[in-house]
């Protein structure tokens, strides 16, 4: 195949990649509980590629909620 249809079918790959992880940030940005997603990238034969994506585990801010059952860990821990 010719070389730059590759890079292009790669760049491509890695912005749709990109794109559905900040969809699913967006879509669960009120979920209790949910860790943010971030695509690493790295460079290959000129193309970027989506290498993997992280997830941050560092603790979200807290607010108050209005309802009896709801639950907020603070410091280390996961529910």
């Amino acid at each position: 195949m010719n070389d730059s249809f590759i890079t292009a079918l790669n760049t491509q790959k890695s912005t749709q990649n990109w794109m559905d992880v900040i969809a699913d940030n967006m879509t669960n940005i009120y979920t209790p509980g949910f860790r943010e997603k971030q695509v690493n990238f790295k460079t290959f034969l000129g193309g970027a590629i989506a290498d993997d994506y992280d997830k941050k585990i560092s603790q979200g801010k807290s607010t108050p909620g209005t309802s009896n059952d709801n639950l907020f860990l603070e410091g280390k821990g996961f529910f």
